[in-house]
């Protein structure tokens, strides 16, 4: 049997502190609110852009892992930006957490940089 077609639809992420991360990803990603409660926050950049729930949890495990590899600290989401300059500076300007922009790391990877959200987890960013 053939698997059917999936498309990402949504992307869970664990926060300490629900109003912080929602005006953190507000703010500085950009996202709009869809939808929320004293619980959880769904965000998206555009209709058909992959959703980001937002879920208030005491549970101090947070989007992070590093390489087994080589121990490079990993982002479990990536975001794409036409401009990863202007984008990097930003988040310097808003004093989020950002590791240096230098060139690619592997050949088969794009130029890109990791970050910390509000709450502790990691996200990454790379040009097209």
């Amino acid at each position: 049997m053939k698997t059917p077609f999936v498309a990402v639809s949504t992307v869970e992420i664990p926060v300490a502190r629900l109003h912080r991360a929602l005006a953190w990803y507000a703010d500085v990603l950009g996202l709009e609110r869809v939808w929320s409660d004293e619980h959880h926050a769904l965000m998206q950049s555009g209709e058909d852009s992959p959703r980001i729930l937002l879920v208030a949890t005491a549970d101090e495990m947070r989007l992070t892992f590093k390489s087994s590899h080589n121990g490079l600290q990993h982002s479990v989401i990536d975001l794409r930006t036409a401009d990863l300059e202007a984008f990097h500076a930003h988040l310097l300007e808003l004093g989020t957490e950002v590791d240096d922009l230098g060139p690619a790391t592997n050949d088969w990877s794009p130029r890109g940089f990791g970050f910390f959200d509000s709450e502790g987890n990691r996200l990454g960013a790379f040009a097209d």
